[in-house]
């Protein structure tokens, strides 16, 4: 086994360990039990023997043993000292203090806030629980909340918030673990509707927050450019979610038609569509050569991060995006698998729980091995498509992204949308980099001219009502979206070793094709030489 095989499989092995601890938790002591004993046997098999094959052995359990701990050390242990501590199925009234800690997730008729906790303050006599005390004075606590409130009055990154409301804990739906996707994030309590106060205007106290504060205030200032260019919905709000990834004023109904027609990624960034992007920006730009479309295509996504405001999901998303480019133009694919897996075992071993909770996550990594293994084998099947536009790559891209995704965009969601293929080749090509493109300068000229950024962002405005009428008129065609509440587990598991294997035997096949190819063709310049050496 060569020493680049040997470190895949501890980076696998590190991954495996972290998916055991989130799928079959067990004591921490025994994990920790467990990883000493792992490092005094592979010392002492190191001391008793020189075999190469039991020191690798010792270090691929210890890769596996350090996943399981580094699962274990992100447990939640609730504390007096955390907020999650003090939530009651009761009504109960409770005052916290705090920070706004992220961007504010603003939606249609609602916004999110989490709040980095300060303080609680028990209201009432009795106390909410058994295990909660009742106090006329504050209480320090630590901890993540998040609570849900009206549009108005608008509260801002860094503002000092006094909240009083009923303090609860996450749900757990059927089909959604609630409570699980907001632990990613440390959040274990919320709170709905609540009385706020603000208490402070924000403040940039250190250098990372001062950094935040001012790209949210960029993408803000921008947002509102954009939506003075484009002042009719849904265009508005169709703009701001293909250049920032906003959501909050698309309606209802077409939300639910960008689901039916599986078309949801082009209006929010992840990995999944910054990647499909960045294949249409090297097919646009590649008239000015390899080199220099690969530095535009990388400048872009990096730009485009900053842009936004680089939470954490975006700067994921844009690190799946560079590693797709790379793939895209390396003949190396040995490389760029190890480059792809280092860097989603850091991801992980920084936020273990991306690993189960996180779909978006898991969507950006499967749509870029997509585009790594699944395009190159499936490429001959789309070259009847014409290639002018990027219309071939475009399509052929998103098939390979869509293959692998498929088990988990059916387990998670329980739908199957019929019209993807037609929805995304009706609307493949340049249309949508092209709005983009129009938008963006047409929101950046309206900073000094308004007419004359309409005048621009024209093109964009039809680009957008022609995609809006794709989407809507097929969304409306008879069983456009199953029902696959069937979908389990099991075959959730059984699609990925199906397609593993077939791509596994597939890629032997070209490689011995290649061989054979490469064979022929030395035989056959050994062939010319002798003959010219015969001439001569």
């Amino acid at each position: 086994m060569r020493n680049s095989q040997a470190f895949l499989l501890c980076l696998l092995l590190f991954c495996a360990g972290i998916a055991l601890y989130q799928t079959v938790p067990y004591q921490p002591k025994t994990y920790l039990l467990g990883i000493f004993s792992g490092g005094i046997l592979m010392t002492l098999l190191w001391c008793l023997s020189h075999n190469k094959k039991t020191l690798l052995a010792g270090f691929f359990s210890l890769a596996f043993l350090f996943g399981i701990f580094r699962g274990q050390s992100t447990l939640h242990i609730t504390t007096p000292g955390t907020v999650d501590y003090y939530t009651s199925e009761e009504k109960n009234s409770i005052t916290i203090t705090g920070t706004i800690a992220e961007e504010p997730d603003i939606r249609r008729d609602k916004v999110y806030y989490t709040i980095q906790t300060d303080s609680i303050l028990i209201l009432g006599e009795e106390p909410a629980t058994s295990n909660q005390q009742s106090d006329s004075s504050p209480s320090p606590i630590s901890g993540h909340l998040l609570i849900s409130t009206g549009k108005y009055p608008k509260y801002h990154f860094g503002d000092k918030l006094s909240i009083t409301g009923h303090l609860q804990k996450p749900a757990v739906f059927d089909t959604f673990d609630y409570a699980g996707y907001l632990s990613r994030y440390n959040i274990y309590a919320v709170m709905y509707r609540p009385r706020i106060l603000l208490t402070y205007t924000s403040s940039s106290s250190s250098l990372s927050s001062f950094l935040l504060s001012s790209l949210l205030h960029i993408k803000g200032t921008f947002e509102s450019h954009l939506n003075q260019t484009f002042s009719s919905e849904p265009s508005s709000s169709f703009m701001a979610g293909l250049l920032l990834g906003s959501r909050k004023g698309i309606p209802d109904q077409l939300a639910e038609d960008f689901r039916i027609t599986g078309l949801t990624h082009i209006i929010a960034i992840s990995g999944y569509n910054i990647t499909l992007l960045v294949s249409i920006l090297m097919a646009l730009f590649r008239p000015l050569g390899k080199r220099l479309s690969i530095l535009i295509s990388a400048i872009g996504i990096i730009v485009f991060t900053l842009f936004v405001g680089a939470s954490a999901a975006v700067v994921r998303a844009c690190i799946m995006g560079l590693i797709a480019l790379l793939a895209l133009n390396s003949e190396r694919k040995g490389s760029i698998t190890l480059t792809l897996l280092m860097t989603v075992t850091l991801m992980i071993g920084y936020n273990p729980k991306i690993l189960v909770h996180d779909i978006g996550f898991q969507l950006s990594f499967l749509a870029t091995m997509g585009l790594i293994y699944v395009s190159p084998l499936i490429e001959p099947y789309f070259r009847w498509l014409p290639a002018s536009f990027a219309i071939r790559e475009s399509i052929l891209l998103t098939t390979s992204a869509q293959i692998m995704a498929l088990p988990v965009i059916l387990f998670n969601f329980q739908a199957l949308s019929i019209v993807s293929p037609l929805s995304n080749l009706l609307i493949a090509g340049p249309i949508i980099p092209l709005a983009m493109l129009f938008g963006f300068l047409g929101t950046v000229v309206s900073f000094v001219y308004l007419p004359l950024a309409k005048l621009i962002a024209f093109p964009a405005f039809l680009l957008l009502k022609y995609i809006v009428n794709i989407i809507q008129l097929t969304a409306r065609i008879p069983y456009a979206s199953m029902d696959v509440t069937w979908f389990s587990k099991s075959l959730f598991w059984i699609y990925f070793a199906a397609l593993t294997g077939v791509l596994l035997i597939t890629w032997k096949k070209r490689h011995r094709i290649d061989q054979r190819i490469t064979h022929h063709r030395l035989e056959f310049q050994h062939l010319i030489i002798q003959k010219i050496h015969l001439t001569i």
